[in-house]
C-alpha cells in the first residue's frame, strides 16, 4: 500500500504536477535565463530588444523566453504589431506560485553585469528619444494631438476632484511629471501652496508656461523625471505627485513610479491618470504613445513594489473607444 501524501501547493491547496515541477526547474537553470528574468523585474521588453541588451542571436533569444514563457516565469503582451515580454504577474492560481515567488524575489537580489547594465541603460535611452523627438515636433499642436484620444476636459477636474476626498494633512506641495500644457498644474495651483512641473521637452514647458504664467506658486523644471539624482536635494516631500496620461509616452514607466515615490512625504499621494490597455495602433505613429495603454494589474505591481498602496480606483468610459483608469495611491 502506498501510503505516500501528495505534495500540495500551501496557497492554493492544488496538487503538484512534480513533470512541471521539472519543468520550472529546467527554464530557471541557466544563468542568462536568471538574468533575462532580472531585467525584466520592472518593465516588458520586445524580442529584438533583449537581443541587443543580452547580445544573443534572435532565435537563441526566442528558444529561451519560450521556453521561461511554457513554464510560466513569463507571459506576452501585444503592443501593436509587436510583441513585448514580462514576468508572469499573476500567479493567484499558479500551482508553484511559492516556488516562483521565491525565485523572482532571488533573482532580483542579484546585479546585473556591467556590460547588460550597459545596453540595457542604451534600451532606455533609445526610447525615450523616440517620444523626445515627437513631442519636439509636435509641441504646437499638442492639445490636438491629445484630443485624438481625450481631452482635458474628459478627466482633468474629475481626477483632481478625487483627491479632494481623500485626507491630507499638508496641502504645502505637489509635484507633475509630463504637465503637458499646464491645466493640472493649475488645478493644483488652487489646491497646493506650491507646485512643480517636471518634463523633458523645453517646447512643452514652454507651451505650459503661456497657461500657468498667471500663477505665482507654480515653479517649471526641465529634466527627466524618472532620474532619481535630479530629485536628490532639489524637491522636499511632496503632499502629492501626479502622472497625468504620461505612463504610456515614457520608455519605462515602473521608473517614473519609483521616483514618484521617491520624492513622496511618509503620507504623499500618487495620482495616475491613465489609458486602458487598448488595440489602436494608430496612436503610436500619431500620438508618439510608446505603450498601448496598461492593465491596472500592471500599474498596482509597481506601486506595490515601491512601497505605495492603493487608495482610490475610477474608471471613464469615452466616446472614442477609449477607456481612462484614474488611481490613487497613498505612500505606506
Amino acid at each position: 500500500m502506498n501510503n505516500l501524501t501528495p505534495l500540495t501547493n500551501t496557497h492554493t491547496n492544488a496538487p503538484i504536477d512534480t513533470a512541471k515541477l521539472a519543468q520550472l526547474c529546467k527554464a530557471s537553470a541557466d544563468p542568462l535565463r536568471l538574468d533575462i528574468l532580472r531585467v525584466l523585474r520592472d518593465g516588458s521588453f520586445g524580442v529584438m530588444e533583449l537581443c541587443k541588451i543580452f547580445n544573443v542571436k534572435q532565435s537563441g533569444m526566442s528558444h529561451h523566453l519560450k521556453v521561461m514563457a511554457t513554464s510560466g516565469l513569463l507571459e506576452t503582451r501585444k503592443e501593436g504589431n509587436s510583441i513585448f515580454y514580462r514576468r508572469t504577474i499573476n500567479l493567484e492560481q499558479h500551482a508553484l506560485k511559492p516556488l516562483i515567488d521565491t525565485l523572482f524575489v532571488s533573482v532580483d537580489q542579484t546585479i546585473l553585469p556591467d556590460s547588460i547594465q550597459l545596453r540595457l541603460t542604451e534600451t532606455y535611452e533609445e526610447r525615450a528619444q523616440v517620444s523626445h523627438q515627437f513631442f519636439e515636433k509636435n509641441a504646437l499642436r499638442f492639445r490636438e494631438q491629445q484630443d485624438l484620444i481625450a481631452s482635458w476636459k474628459d478627466y482633468g477636474t474629475f481626477a483632481a476632484n478625487l483627491v479632494d476626498e481623500l485626507e491630507q494633512k499638508d496641502r504645502q506641495l505637489a509635484v507633475e511629471f509630463g504637465p503637458g500644457t499646464g491645466e493640472m498644474l493649475i488645478e493644483l495651483a488652487g489646491r497646493y501652496a506650491n507646485v512643480i512641473g517636471i518634463d523633458t521637452s523645453e517646447e512643452m514647458l514652454a507651451q505650459a508656461s503661456k497657461h500657468v504664467k498667471s500663477q505665482d506658486n507654480i515653479e517649471l523644471k526641465h529634466g527627466d523625471a524618472s532620474d532619481l539624482s535630479i530629485h536628490k536635494d532639489n524637491i522636499p516631500g511632496a503632499n502629492l505627485v501626479t502622472c497625468n496620461m504620461v505612463l504610456h509616452h515614457v520608455p519605462a514607466p515602473e521608473k517614473l513610479i519609483e521616483s514618484a515615490a521617491n520624492i513622496l512625504d511618509s503620507q504623499g499621494l500618487l495620482l495616475i491618470t491613465e489609458l486602458c490597455a487598448h488595440d489602436q495602433k494608430w496612436t503610436r505613429e500619431h500620438c508618439g504613445d510608446l505603450w498601448m495603454g496598461f492593465e491596472q494589474e500592471d500599474i498596482d505591481r509597481w506601486a506595490k513594489s515601491f512601497k505605495l498602496i492603493p487608495a482610490s480606483n475610477q474608471y471613464l468610459a469615452l466616446r472614442n473607444g477609449f477607456q481612462i483608469q484614474v488611481l490613487i495611491y497613498r505612500k505606506g
